[in-house]
């Protein structure tokens, strides 16, 4: 727990200090935009392999979008209940094969 909490001060550290030059913001900008284009990335494919695997997770992963995205719902409750409905689901076609 040290090390990481060590290294976490460090980098606090050493932004408040790199704050006050306009590169810096220049810099992160840039790394907000990566993020972003990192995330819808990662929602296509996940969008793609959701509609492969059938109805029911294409279904689940349009309602985490439109409770989330739309509707401002709470991200961890949102996984708790989908996710609940997710397994429930795939239990349920376990347990029919």
């Amino acid at each position: 727990m040290v090390p990481p909490a060590v290294l976490v001060v460090v980098i606090g550290a050493v932004f408040a200090a790199l704050t006050r030059y306009p590169l810096t913001h220049v810099v992160l900008d840039g790394i907000g935009a990566a993020a972003i284009g990192l995330s819808l990335q990662m929602g296509l494919v996940a969008g793609r392999r959701a509609i492969e695997k059938g109805v029911w997770p294409t279904i689940l992963m349009l309602l985490a979008f439109i409770a989330v995205g739309l509707l401002h719902l709470s991200l961890p409750l949102v996984v708790v209940v989908l996710g609940a409905v997710g397994v429930a689901l795939a239990y349920r076609d376990l347990t029919r094969a």
